[in-house]
């Protein structure tokens, strides 16, 4: 059966190729309708800016690859791994090889740390990259606990390490790039930093971070309360003031910072395009490689934006990325 826009919770849940991975990119409120609600249909659960065409063909994609034998799911945590802290249990990697060896791209979701948004950002985005003959992972990283950026800057690093350590299984090279979605941005966009970044993991520099409508410095509002749920979001505790500093990546772009593919709409009203001019500005001023690619209109979280004015971005992104790989003449 393929799936179409009016796929419903049950359509997931029968199809035997789909079931097992509902956990990795369902919210759980979504998975909970899985139970109770089950014809109901996921367009009239998913935000206007989410186009339920392109999460159809994502799945389709999914189911494709396993009836070509791909084990999509892959986990990067080992089970002693997960034994020592039991929250690692809910990460993994969607696997979407080439068709030839070569570097990877891993993409990053977003969803504010609370979901990860992969039938948006990671599943489409991922068959549109594997047409262009690129291998591409999504991860499933830790959201919807206290701490959660801190925790996804661990899963993000080890995600990374175990791909590299498995080049041979998975027929890539140690070469890659990250590509983040709003929180997904605020990841990558920290990988790429002084504090946060792929120095101290230990691990090689990106060719390439793609910032898409991310979050480079925060704005967690003036309620009292809600800035001290943001940072217990971000770090574990109420501390506004050091979250501010550690997890504002703008503060921490350096020298050392990859090279940057920043696109963002002027009309997102989520996160403020002011993040994408400021991160453009940052670059500029370090002498840094980037392409600032600003799209007049369209809302937040519009991952490939098919039919939008920011249709194309994709292939933009990854000419830069080759333009960057190309050598020196």
């Amino acid at each position: 059966m393929a799936f179409t826009e009016e796929l419903t919770f049950s359509d997931l849940k029968q199809e035997p190729l789909m079931a097992n991975l509902i956990p990795y990119f369902l919210s759980k409120r979504k998975q909970g309708l899985v139970e109770t609600d089950p014809q109901a249909k996921l367009k009239d659960h998913i935000l206007d800016a989410f186009n339920m065409g392109e999460i159809a063909d994502g799945f389709n994609y999914l189911v494709e690859l396993q009836k070509k034998g791909v084990p999509v799911l892959q986990h990067f945590y080992s089970q002693k791994e997960c034994q020592a802290d039991p929250t690692r249990e809910g990460t993994g990697l969607f696997w979407f090889p080439a068709k030839a060896p070569g570097p990877f791209l891993l993409l990053c979701p977003g969803g504010g740390y609370d979901v990860v948004e992969a039938m948006v950002e990671g599943f489409p985005v991922a068959k549109a990259l594997n047409q262009m003959g690129i291998n591409v992972f999504s991860l499933k990283y830790r959201v919807g606990m206290p701490g959660a950026a801190k925790l996804a800057d661990e899963d993000l690093a080890a995600a990374i390490r175990h791909i590299l350590a498995h080049r041979d299984f998975y027929h890539v090279t140690e070469d890659y790039a990250l590509m983040g979605f709003s929180a997904g941005g605020h990841l990558v966009c920290g990988f790429g930093t002084e504090n946060r970044g792929y120095g101290p993991a230990g691990l090689p520099k990106p060719q390439m971070i793609g910032a898409c409508y991310a979050v480079v410095f925060p704005s967690p509002g003036e309620d009292p309360q809600q800035r001290r749920d943001w940072a217990r979001k971000m770090t574990g505790d109420g501390d506004v003031e050091q979250a501010l500093s550690d997890y504002a990546p703008l503060l921490h772009v350096g020298p050392d910072f990859p090279p940057a593919y920043i696109w963002h709409t002027l009309e997102d009203a989520v996160v403020s395009p002011d993040n994408a001019r400021q991160l453009a500005a940052r670059l500029e001023e370090l002498g840094i490689p980037y392409r600032l690619n600003l799209v007049p209109t369209g809302p937040h979280g519009l991952g490939l934006g098919t039919g939008t004015d920011a249709e194309g971005w994709l292939p933009d992104a990854v000419a830069f990325w080759n333009s960057l790989r190309e050598p020196s003449r």
